[in-house]
């Protein structure tokens, strides 16, 4: 009987309602060694977790292209603040975390996801505060603010998806201007799956008009698994526009 090799993109769909999972291939900590990850997840019938808002309590191919993506950089992360937006589980910060980030902050605007972001980083030991941040929410940037200094990376995974709907995506954009406006050369890096043309071509639109300089990276910075599949990919985003118009 031949064996079939493990990938990740081989029925991704099946494995969102493990209770939990382990990753081999998306961190890895100073000098590149790899750090296997394990990620507890909170599946249940209908997609989500359990919760009001939504599908973050599981990990989705996105997150695992950005979470190797930040794995495979790991000497740009040493010493870095990073920020991540609609954590869910929170694989990317535990991966920014193992890379050596100085700062590391999970955020969601699903208070279970930030719980389970915290379980998460307990069981990987690594250092990952968490917040509850609504986007758009200027009372929850004004906390950010508060609490952290300016952050070098702004991560995000899957947040474009078309459930969120137009008002979260022109929320989520306002957030990430926000965000990158607070220091000069912040970088956001967004992974994404296109699912919905019509309502995540807007989003990416809107993009184009707050930001500068939107770059899609090539394929073969992805995790392996994902190279051949056009509707995976990761934007590197920078420099808002000082006059940002938001739908």
């Amino acid at each position: 009987m031949a064996l079939i090799p493990f990938s990740h993109a081989t029925s991704w769909e099946m494995a969102l309602r493990l209770p939990e999972r382990y990753f081999d291939d998306v961190a890895r900590a100073a000098g590149s060694t790899p750090v296997r990850v394990r990620i507890v997840q909170r599946w249940e019938a209908g997609g989500k977790g359990g919760t009001e808002l939504g599908f973050g309590a599981s990990v989705y191919p996105a997150a695992i292209v950005l979470s190797a993506h930040v794995g495979q950089r790991e000497s740009f992360f040493g010493g870095k603040r990073v920020i991540e937006l609609g954590c869910g589980c929170a694989l990317v910060s535990v991966s920014a975390a193992i890379a050596g980030a100085s700062l590391v902050v999970a955020t969601d605007g699903d208070p279970a996801c930030v719980d389970l972001a915290a379980e998460n980083a307990s069981i990987n030991n690594v250092d990952v505060q968490t917040k509850v941040l609504y986007w758009g929410s200027k009372k929850d940037h004004d906390l950010i603010d508060a609490s952290f200094p300016a952050f070098d990376f702004v991560l995000a995974s899957d947040v474009a998806a078309f459930v969120y709907g137009t008002e979260a995506m022109n929320s989520l954009v306002q957030t990430l201007v926000h965000l990158a406006s607070r220091a000069p050369n912040v970088e956001v890096l967004l992974s994404f799956k296109r699912r919905d043309a019509s309502i995540e071509g807007s989003f990416w639109k809107l993009i184009h008009d707050s930001f500068e300089s939107v770059e899609y990276l090539p394929h073969t910075c992805m995790h392996s698994d994902f190279r051949d599949d056009p509707t995976v990919g990761i934007a590197r985003i920078r420099r808002p526009r000082s006059q940002a118009t938001l739908i």
